[in-house]
């Protein structure tokens, strides 16, 4: 099982937390909140950031979107999912369980908007 996983590219590239914030134009918090799973007060945040948001995070990290993710060592059977909801794209909504499910939607978002596709 993948993971998501921003403060492992952050670190491979070099770039801070701030750096990647403001490149985002959105607050070190939220960034910090992607990267820790919880906010300030502690409070579990919201599901991974959307698709679009991993687009543009790697995009400004400098890295593929796969990148952003790295290897669960926990058992499936035990772990909670790495990626889990649903997305609206264009008026079909696309159930998450896992991050091959967000990769193959980035995919048909690329195609969509004339983008490689990513293996």
């Amino acid at each position: 099982m993948r993971r998501l996983n921003i403060k492992a590219a952050l670190t491979a590239s070099g770039m801070t937390a701030r750096e990647l914030a403001a490149r985002l134009d959105t607050s070190p918090m939220n960034v910090n909140g992607w990267i820790n799973g919880r906010n300030v007060n502690g409070e579990r945040m919201p599901p991974a950031p959307s698709v679009i948001t991993l687009q543009r995070i790697a995009a400004a990290i400098g890295c593929d979107l796969f990148d952003l993710f790295d290897d669960d060592d926990q058992s499936e059977s035990t772990a909670a999912p790495a990626a889990s909801g649903f997305i609206d794209y264009r008026g079909t909504i696309h159930r998450i369980t896992a991050a091959a499910d967000l990769l193959r939607l980035a995919d048909m978002i690329r195609q969509d908007i004339g983008g490689p596709a990513q293996d």
